[in-house]
């Protein structure tokens, strides 16, 4: 698919430069043909959709606000066809309330993902395909565990310290990897009950593990933490202040604030004076901040599956 892809690419490129050079066009065309940005265009987003999940259109917004070719496609659509997820480059599942998060948030499509798509779901994964769960989508990704490693197992449960559903801005640090390059520090938006990370095997952790987990954010072999709540404001008692990890591949992520919200700038302007955030170096006031978090997925993606 990839190198399809760019065959067409360096095709249209080829065939501007021949227009060119034949005098056909002028020599300042209207548009300049960029091989980067429409190789962006050309990536494909699955968004996945039904039963309580009820961020789909925001996260399609901020996708395509990047430049890439999103789709919204009904979980049915692909328990009957899981074949559909073979042209996505990036699998989605955003926010929201999947089946009224009865039994608990996310474990009732997740448990229907397992029976009817887990097998697929694996295979893409090691073919390098990009999946990405925010809030609901986070606690399914979780709750399919796909971030445990042998006995080492991560869960979220509810927001600790009986405070319930929240939802507020909080600031959050990036950390050193791939998913939040060029991005420091960033306020978003959360919006859950159930958002509390917690680490299964935390109290029988070694000094090589506790070494590894503050030097590589490394919760176990197969979960890597990618964004934490800055001090003072975990305000759900996950672990270690976790907001959002990945896998040690790197391409399934599973985030619990809502970065496709900031996109809209009424929301994000609203918020950054009512917060008053000290975070002046890089706070999250411009919009191409939330964007950059998109972009860098469908940038990596080119590599992922090109892998």
């Amino acid at each position: 698919m990839f190198s399809y892809r760019g065959s067409i690419a360096q095709r249209l490129e080829q065939e501007t430069h021949n227009l060119l050079v034949a005098g056909s066009i002028p020599a300042r065309p209207i548009f300049q043909f960029n091989y980067y940005n429409f190789k962006l265009m050309m990536k494909k987003v699955l968004i996945i959709s039904g039963f309580g999940i009820n961020c789909e259109s925001e996260t399609k917004n901020a996708f395509d606000s990047v430049g890439a070719s999103s789709e919204i496609i009904h979980i049915n659509s692909i328990f009957d066809n899981p074949n559909l997820l073979d042209d996505a480059d990036i699998i989605v599942f955003p926010g929201g309330f999947s089946y009224g998060d009865n039994l608990g948030s996310g474990f009732a499509l997740a448990s229907l993902i397992k029976i009817s798509l887990k097998d697929k779901l694996n295979e893409l994964i090691e073919m390098g395909k990009i999946f990405i769960g925010i809030c609901n989508g986070c606690q399914i990704l979780v709750k399919l565990g796909l971030f445990n490693h042998k006995d080492e197992k991560i869960t979220i449960t509810n927001n600790k310290n009986n405070i319930g559903y929240r939802c507020m801005w909080k600031e959050c640090e990036a950390q050193n990897t791939w998913h939040f390059e060029d991005i420091r520090q960033i306020r978003l938006p959360v919006a859950h009950g159930e958002g509390c990370f917690i680490d299964l095997n935390k109290n029988s952790k070694t000094i090589d593990d506790l070494n590894r987990l503050n030097n590589n954010g490394l919760v176990n072999d197969n979960c890597k933490i990618i964004l934490k709540y800055a001090n003072g404001q975990n305000h759900n008692g996950s672990d270690y202040d976790i907001a959002g990890i990945s896998n040690k591949k790197g391409n399934v992520i599973a985030i619990m604030p809502h970065p496709e919200r900031a996109i809209c700038f009424d929301e994000n302007e609203k918020n950054a004076q009512k917060m008053k955030s000290n975070f002046s170096a890089n706070r999250g006031d411009d919009i191409s901040l939330y964007k950059k978090f998109f972009h860098n997925l469908v940038r990596f993606s080119s590599f992922a599956n090109s892998q």
